[in-house]
């Protein structure tokens, strides 16, 4: 089993800056504190490894775990190395001897080496770190080297590099040492049970591999007219392992904007769109701030992780689409939450990625995508078992080839329908605005008339409605003989020589 360096990373933290300090270069800044590049390229072995490094740099796997980072200048000789290598502990061997035994165990990778100096880490780490020297083909090297161990396991990590090539990577060499990790290695009790396909019940749009015999709800959601999103949620028969893949209720988010002559939407209004207007969390804090407080509540013991390889991976899978801008944030919290079952540890990990049109008043969306999100809760002695579980799914969760094809027709027509329903809402809205307009109109108009010192007139027998000034009369007629409309303040006119109008207004 890879030795589990996830147990210890402040001592691995610690002993990278060491092994820079042994031989006289001072690191910028602590390698802990240090976010990994963005220009940094990834080597991912499925299920096993991950190790990030500088382009122009090489990885490759020995057995058990064992691993060598390369760089090569001129020539065939590298000029500086990292190598990490798994390591087993009997009783009586101790972190010191396995570092004595470097000269001779590794001498096929640093031949002719000799420890120069050697001492034991502080407590509570169990190490033991050195300096060394070796000659490959006459060309003399530096190295530092370091043995952790927790328990019956352990690993060893070297840096090595020419005399002319340590003050440039060294501190390049403890980064990739403090940045690689090994995944989902699991054995004994945290072996994985028997996996089986699970099919999407609502649409088949896609399989996952679940475990035998457990509780599975979940497939395809569509929770608007326009959005698609799939979720699984799976449960060990004990509830011990609850796990998440997904989660349709997420929407897509707007970041608030203003309207001319209203102001700044707030917070939490949804649009036509369905887009709920929030401003952009990155990763955690989207975990932090909005999804988990209103999934659990109250956390404790949280821990929170920026995932500075996985962003930039994402984003360099899926871009924005062109003119459009963006960005690609990732993380991760860890934390204790207490149920009517028992206590229980929780992780959750997101991808959120932000997108905006260049330009004034370009829109400014962003989003967590279909399976952007991951997590599960646990009794605190399965989350390794968790884990590993929730990584099978994950890696082995495939779309259906047909119902893709079927999406992206269905996309189009989406996108059709979109259109004409955002131009016969334009035109509704300017048709509401003008009615709004006229009717203002209406409502002003008797005091506009009022001001001129005039009312409005009808003629029953006609239905003419006439404007005259406002005599103050009570009584207004229309002359039959004329046509002439005349006051009185009488009401009893002859009707053969006069008719009577009906004031309006």
């Amino acid at each position: 089993m890879p030795f589990n360096r996830r147990k210890t990373p402040r001592a691995i933290a610690m002993g990278c800056v060491t092994l820079v300090l042994l031989h006289g270069t001072t690191p910028r800044k602590p390698a802990e504190a240090q976010a990994v590049p963005s220009d940094w390229v990834v080597y991912h072995r499925p299920g096993a490894l991950v190790v990030p490094h500088p382009p122009g740099w090489q990885a490759r796997e020995g057995g058990d775990g064992a691993f060598v980072v390369v760089r090569r200048a001129a020539g065939p000789l590298p000029d500086a190395l990292v190598y990490v290598k798994p390591q087993r502990f009997g009783a009586a061997r101790s972190a010191a001897d396995a570092l004595a035994r470097l000269p001779h165990d590794e001498a096929a990778l640093f031949p002719g080496a000799r420890l120069l100096r050697a001492f034991a880490l502080a407590p509570p780490n169990d190490g033991a770190i050195g300096a060394m020297t070796h000659t490959v083909q006459g060309q003399p090297y530096r190295a530092s080297a370091l043995v952790l161990k927790t328990g019956s396991v352990g690993a060893l990590y070297v840096i090595s590099a020419t005399e002319g090539a340590w003050p440039a990577h060294a501190e390049t060499m403890a980064r990739i040492l403090h940045g690689f990790r090994y995944v989902s290695a699991v054995t004994g009790d945290d072996r994985l049970p028997d996996l089986v396909p699970w099919r999407d019940p609502a649409e088949g749009s896609f399989t996952v591999p679940v475990p035998r015999g457990w509780r599975v709800d979940g497939g395809m959601r569509r929770p608007n007219p326009i959005a698609y999103r799939p979720e699984v949620l799976v449960a060990s028969p004990d509830d011990a392992i609850q796990l998440r893949l997904g989660d349709a209720a997420i929407p897509t988010f707007g970041v608030p904007y203003a309207i001319p002559m209203i102001g700044t939407l707030p917070e939490g209004t949804t649009t036509a769109g369905y887009t709920v207007l929030r401003r952009y969390r990155p990763g955690a804090m989207f975990l932090t701030q909005l999804y988990l407080p209103n999934k659990f509540g109250g956390m404790a013991n949280a821990q929170v992780e920026d995932l500075p390889m996985l962003a930039a991976e994402a984003f360099r899978l899926l871009p924005p689409a062109p003119p459009m801008q963006g960005r690609a944030d990732a993380g991760a919290v860890r934390f204790d939450v207490q149920l009517p079952a028992g206590p229980r540890r929780a992780y959750y990990a997101v991808i959120t990625r932000y997108q905006e049109v260049p330009g004034v008043g370009g829109s400014q969306t962003w989003q967590v995508g279909l399976l952007d999100i991951v997590g599960y809760l646990c009794a605190p002695d399965r989350e390794t078992q968790a884990r590993a579980i929730l990584g099978a799914m994950y890696r082995g969760f495939v779309w259906d080839p047909q119902w893709v094809q079927a999406q992206a027709h269905a996309n189009a027509e989406i996108g059709r329908l979109v259109t004409r329903h955002v131009r016969e809402m334009n035109e509704i809205t300017a048709q509401i605005i003008a009615g709004q307009a006229a009717g203002g109109d209406r409502a002003a108009a008797p005091l506009t008339r009022a001001a001129r010192g005039e009312i409005l007139l009808r003629d029953d027998r006609t239905g003419e409605v006439v404007r005259v000034p406002q005599t103050g009369s009570q009584n207004y007629y229309r002359v039959h003989r004329t046509g002439e409309i005349v006051d009185s303040d009488r009401a009893d006119l002859p009707p053969f020589d006069y008719r009577r109008l009906t004031r309006v207004e």
